[in-house]
Parts: C-alpha cells; structure tokens; sequence
C-alpha cells in the first residue's frame, strides 16, 4: 500500500518504522511544543497536556483509515496517552494531522517534545461502512443482558 503524504512545512518530518517487523509507524513533532496543566473543577492541577503539530497531511485510501495510538514506551514510563484515546483519522480527511496528548505524572517526568521527537504510533486499517437494519427482537443467547462483570473473572 502507498501512503500519500503532504509535508506542510520544511520541519515536517515523514513517519518511520522503528523496527523491520514493526506493525505501526513511527510520527514525529515539527516543532518543539510546551505540556500545559490540565486543572479540575477545584483548581486543582489534575495532569498534562500538549497538542502537537507534525506538519504533515495524508491522502488514505478509500476503504481506509489511519489509527493513531500513544508509544508504548511513554506510556509505560510516564502515564501519557492520546486524549481521545485512539486518533482516527478518515480517508477524506485532508488537513494537517495533529497528536494532543496527556500525561498523568510529576512535572519532572514529563519527556520534553522537541522537534524531531517520536510522538506517536500509527497503522492504516480497513474500514467496513455498516448497513443499519432495525427489527423488533433480537436472537437469544446464554449471557442475555448481562452486563459489566456478568462473565466473571475466572
């Protein structure tokens, strides 16, 4: 598969696999970017984030997507994550690809984002568009409307 990608500006740097076998590549920063507290209803400082510019837009493929997810290593070491979880971004989708991220840790923890750093993690991922059929029941099965838990543990 090929991946259209437009750099936005000079500082944008084209993604990379980190590794041969490697499922998911590598995005980088475009600039140096500052983490901001993040303050609950109290004033309280709660956490961190940045959003981060990557200079960069993609042309994805119809019948496509591209899934962005936190590295695994900054996760680990410094409790960051996407602030939406996981970043999709749709095949007709055309502006500058941005990553905010937010970190739940001491204020000295936090990895500094300079340009060039490796951001996030991303894959290209087959979309399957749903055909939406209402109906009055649905089949049975032994779990019923069990919910949270309802499996157990074990």
């Amino acid at each position: 598969m090929t991946l259209f990608i437009k750099k936005l500006n000079d500082d944008a740097q084209l993604p990379t696999y980190g590794s041969e076998g490697a499922a998911c590549f590598d995005i980088y920063a475009d600039k140096d970017t500052e983490w901001n507290g993040i303050y609950g209803e109290t004033g309280e400082q709660i956490g961190w984030e940045a959003v981060i510019s990557t200079g960069l837009s993609f042309e994805i493929s119809k019948g496509y997507r591209m899934d962005i997810y936190p590295r695994s290593g900054w996760g680990f070491k410094h409790n960051i994550q996407l602030a939406n979880g996981t970043g999709k971004i749709d095949s007709d989708y055309r502006g500058e690809v941005k990553v905010k991220l937010i970190a739940f840790c001491k204020q000295e923890e936090l990895p500094s984002i300079e340009k060039g750093s490796r951001i996030a993690q991303a894959e290209i991922n087959t979309v399957i568009q749903t055909i939406f059929k209402e109906v009055d029941t649905l089949s049975n099965t032994d779990r019923g409307e069990g919910g949270f838990g309802s499996t157990g543990t074990k």
